[in-house]
């Protein structure tokens, strides 16, 4: 569909894209430099603002729908990166620049506070107003696309409490914490030394015997304490791993989360700051973990998937 206005020949392509030509009588033509200039409350040159780009899909649409070869127009985007979406196809150089303008009108939907002061200066506010309710009547509408499917990420976890505070945890070798369990424990500790002199195996019959309750084989529970210098004070803290020395280290972790010597935000941020990817997971665990530790009568289980956006990761601690 082709509209004329002031002089303007419009069509519009898929993604909000004009297709313009002006001619040379329009009211617009000798102000289309300084129209881009205002849109993008620019003092550089008009041509410093927009690059030309080729894209075959949308000039084959371009052919396709209206007609034209790509000698006929000239496809231009905004040089801004954050805007590179923001493009025309122009008959010309001005045309092209005018396309740019309507499509930055389309994509602000007409917030452009410099763009209309302008306007307004020479009287071209109203038909310029009328070109852009033409072009919002003409985009072809967009096509909604189903959202993807969330990725799950196995967690893998069994968390219990017993004795009140003290974590006893399982883990499998899918879960989304597998390599980064020494990282997690010398974050805690703030410690650059190897995860596994942080810690020392200790005897603990009371715990044993809870674990047993719980269902677990004598031969697969790691009593351990604390044991780093540089949180001192914290140390002979026991956690209990049912899942050989990672799940050690992780359960370690949690229990001074339950105990206040680390806290829940800085151990998220530092998460977040080592990979993203892992704050979801971490905040469910963390989270379980306190809320289990607060209600005696809530001994855990397993913490088995979550959906999450992005794929599972997290590079390997030390350790």
């Amino acid at each position: 569909m082709k509209t004329v206005l002031h002089g303007v020949e419009l069509r519009m392509l898929t993604g909000c894209c004009p297709v313009l030509y002006m001619d040379s009588a329009s009211p617009f033509h000798e102000y289309a430099a300084q129209m881009l200039q205002a849109a993008l409350n620019s003092g550089g040159k008009a041509d410093s603002l927009y690059e030309y780009t080729s894209d075959p899909r949308m000039y084959d649409e371009c052919k396709r729908k209206f007609g034209f070869k790509a000698d006929d127009v000239m496809l231009a985007r905004v040089r801004q990166a954050n805007l590179h979406h923001v493009q025309g196809f122009g008959c010309g150089k001005r045309s092209t620049m005018l396309a740019v303008v309507l499509a930055l009108a389309l994509e602000k939907k007409g917030i452009l506070p410099e763009l209309w002061s302008m306007l307004e200066t020479y009287k071209l506010d109203e038909p310029f107003r009328e070109i852009l309710r033409k072009a919002q009547q003409q985009a072809p509408p967009v096509v909604k696309r189903p959202p993807p499917q969330q990725p799950i990420i196995q967690l893998g976890v069994e968390l219990h409490i017993v004795c009140r505070k003290v974590p006893v945890l399982g883990m499998e070798k899918a879960s989304v914490f597998q390599e980064t369990a020494s990282w997690f424990l010398q974050v805690a500790v703030n410690s650059l030394r190897k995860a596994d002199s942080l810690y020392q195996y200790v005897a603990d019959k009371t715990l044993q015997a809870e674990c047993l309750k719980i269902g677990f084989c004598k031969e697969d529970v790691f009593v351990a304490k604390l044991s780093c210098d540089t949180m001192q004070e914290a140390n002979g803290l026991k956690a209990v791993g049912v899942s050989g020395k990672r799940s050690v280290m992780l359960s370690l972790v949690l229990a001074l989360l339950i105990d206040g010597w680390i806290k829940f935000d800085y151990l998220l941020k530092e998460v977040c700051a080592y990979d993203a990817k892992l704050k979801l997971p971490a905040a469910e665990l963390f989270k379980r973990v306190l809320e289990a530790a607060r209600n005696p009568n809530d001994r855990g289980g397993p913490l088995d998937r979550l959906p999450i956006a992005g794929a599972s990761g997290g590079g390997g601690g030390g350790g």
